[in-house]
């Protein structure tokens, strides 16, 4: 028999056996993605080996010989489900379903008619360690007619004046729901369900917030812009105890900006996203679960802050916001103030123990106390007035257009502050586990900062609390 009767043979066998492998009863199925299904291709034109694919093996040649063996893929344990395209409309929005996604539209979100793809994936990787995924990944893609990718939706802005400072009340256009089974969350706590997103040029998942309803298993998010995606739970869940933390405003909503002099400079959605990142690395040093509105630079209304935390049912929540009552700064002494619906009672005392424990924390004054949330600005805050079964707490935790309260505080030891916060949420929550901050607690769990201070001004490292990532 010649050498290439013979590899022909061990081929041939290496085909049945691969089929009779795939078809087997007792190997579980999941889901194929595209790149899993083709034809595997064994070549070689003038080396002496070549590389082989799924269901087989290197097959050794002589050095001048040129043959081309095609195999069927078989693709164990997946079930190919192919890409779902529509289109988006521009007066009319749309919706874009595929598998157990649907994508919607609302009018006027897009300029120009749009093709939509989901496309689900492989399984991911570089998902946090005690989370499992539920049901497929998938990538979502836009492109105009021409073929221009779109990969950012705007939300609707509606800007007020309160006070001499701009307002932004944003309305969330696009919203991804995605259905999901009571056998895909065995093991999972399903409050700690949440899309998560991972942009190409990064290895890590960040999680969106998410509206879960338990009863009709559905999982609901606002997007601002098109990547990959995943559904993931926590097998593990560190503590009975959750806070949500909400850093206030974000992404189309800068909040209060200090604009004057330049060195100052400082939008008030980065202060808010680096103290709450700050308060919880704490809570999660001492074992305490804990979930955020945001963790980047996202726009979210105030409507769906609300849904999210109703639907989580938390220990405590605490919006975490700074003041300001002018873009330029001056001489005054700020400090921390609440605002809640002072009908609320728990709500008024958690509040007035966050204040406490920021002034005790840091040289602020403490005495603005608790402002009522019903008539806060003449119209009133939203979300304050819209979680009422929920311990719920909204700091304003000083000024930043005051000298004082940013060069004592703020600029210089901003993880005092985010410390202060941290002492009034395990005291108003009696965590007796947790030990308070205090200039000698060192708390080495890392914390990747995202986000600064603007131009000219930076952060001065404590030392003993790396925690807050202050690495500038």
């Amino acid at each position: 028999m010649s050498v290439w009767r013979w590899v022909r043979s061990v081929v041939s066998v290496m085909t049945v056996v691969s089929i009779l492998v795939g078809m087997a009863p007792w190997m579980g199925v999941r889901t194929a993605k595209a790149a899993d299904v083709g034809k595997a291709v064994i070549f070689s034109e003038t080396s002496s080996f070549v590389a082989h694919d799924v269901g087989a093996s290197p097959v050794h040649l002589g050095p001048t010989e040129t043959r081309s063996v095609f195999l069927p893929l078989v693709a164990k344990h997946y079930q190919y489900i192919p890409p779902v395209t529509g289109q988006v409309d521009p007066d009319t929005g749309g919706t874009v379903e595929g598998d157990s996604v649907t994508l919607a539209f609302a009018p006027q979100t897009v300029s120009e008619t749009l093709s939509v793809t989901y496309q689900p994936l492989a399984e991911p990787d570089h998902v946090p360690g005690d989370t499992q995924l539920v049901g497929n990944a998938f990538s979502l893609q836009a492109e105009t007619l021409n073929g221009t990718p779109v990969t950012q939706f705007a939300p609707e802005i509606i800007t007020r004046t309160v006070g001499g400072v701009t307002e932004y009340i944003v309305t969330n256009t696009v919203v991804i729901t995605m259905t999901y089974s009571d056998a895909d969350v065995t093991g999972l706590d399903e409050r700690t369900l949440q899309f998560y997103t991972r942009a190409e040029n990064e290895n890590y998942w960040t999680p969106l917030l998410t509206v879960i309803d338990p009863v009709a298993n559905l999982a609901r998010a606002p997007l601002n812009h098109f990547s990959r995606f995943a559904l993931l739970g926590r097998t593990a869940v560190p503590s009975e105890t959750l806070v949500i933390l909400d850093p206030d405003h974000g992404g189309a909503d800068p909040g209060g900006t200090v604009t004057t002099p330049a060195s100052y400079a400082l939008e008030e959605k980065m202060l808010n996203l680096d103290t709450a990142l700050a308060v919880k690395g704490y809570l999660q040093a001492c074992g305490v679960n804990v979930l955020m509105t945001r963790e980047d630079d996202s726009s979210l209304s105030a409507q769906w802050r609300a849904d999210f935390i109703n639907s989580h049912a938390p220990s405590g929540t605490a919006t975490i916001a700074y003041n300001i009552t002018a873009h330029e700064m001056s001489h005054f002494m700020g400090g921390p103030l609440g605002i809640v619906d002072l009908s609320q009672t728990d709500d008024v005392s958690f509040t007035q123990q966050l204040i406490d424990e920021v002034a005790a924390a840091t040289s602020l004054p403490g005495y603005r106390g608790v402002k009522d949330a019903r008539t806060w600005g003449g119209d009133g805050l939203y979300l304050p007035t819209h979680v009422p079964t929920v311990t719920y707490a909204h700091l304003e935790a000083a000024f930043m257009d005051s000298y004082y309260d940013r060069d004592n505080v703020i600029d210089p030891h901003l993880e005092t502050l985010a410390g202060g916060i941290y002492n009034g949420i395990i005291a108003s929550l009696e965590l007796t586990g947790c030990v308070p901050f205090s200039a000698t607690v060192i708390n080495d769990v890392p914390v990747t900062r995202r986000t600064g201070l603007g131009d000219g001004v930076a952060y001065t490292a404590q030392g003993v609390n790396p925690v807050t990532g202050n690495q500038f």
